[in-house]
């Protein structure tokens, strides 16, 4: 009981102090896009097998080196390629979902399983606000080597917040750009 009376007297004591203004400085922004930092093709760990909810098999994977940056991507088995980016949102303050998107040129590739011609690959993966994300592609199987324009769009509430496109050619005198753009060849 003597605690609480004394914490009530200090506090009935200050009443009588002049009122201060107290000035804060204002919470940083943080982007609302993620910034794409490296796009090409990767040498990536074996990853953990998943499955899309339209039955594509994927990985996932960690331990992703940049081989070499650019749009150009030759269609050879076992060739990885994407985007590295650090999500849009305060560093560590929630869980957001983002949504990835694969889309592929005509004639698309065949399902896994059904072998009907898909046109895109959609994802969802739980991710942390600021941090950092790659959507890779690998070639595993010969249907998939469909030479074209890739791309990759990623969303956060259905809004896109980042994308890539990718050259995939066995032309040997293609030339790369940057594939940190957004695409303008639509696929669907």
């Amino acid at each position: 009981m003597r605690v609480a009376f004394i914490l009530a007297a200090a506090v009935i004591a200050n009443l009588s102090a002049p009122a201060r203004a107290i000035s804060e400085a204002p919470l940083p922004e943080f982007p609302d896009t993620a910034t794409v930092w490296e796009a090409g093709r990767y040498l990536c760990s074996e990853g953990i097998p998943t499955t899309s909810p339209d039955g594509m098999v994927g990985s996932v994977v960690e331990d992703c080196v940049l081989l070499e940056q650019g749009s150009v991507i030759r269609p050879t088995l076992g060739e990885s390629f994407g985007c590295r980016m650090t999500l849009p949102g305060m560093p560590g303050s929630a869980i957001i979902d983002v949504e990835t998107q694969w889309r592929f040129p005509e004639p698309g590739i065949p399902h896994p399983v059904t072998r009907e011609a898909l046109r895109a690959s959609n994802w969802t993966w739980d991710m942390i606000a600021g941090g950092d994300f790659i959507a890779l592609y690998r070639f595993d199987y010969p249907g998939e080597l469909v030479e074209g324009v890739w791309s990759m769009e990623a969303r956060v509430d259905g809004r896109a917040i980042a994308s890539c496109c990718f050259n995939v050619t066995s032309d040997p005198g293609a030339v790369s750009s940057s594939p940190i753009a957004a695409c303008t060849s639509p696929t669907s």
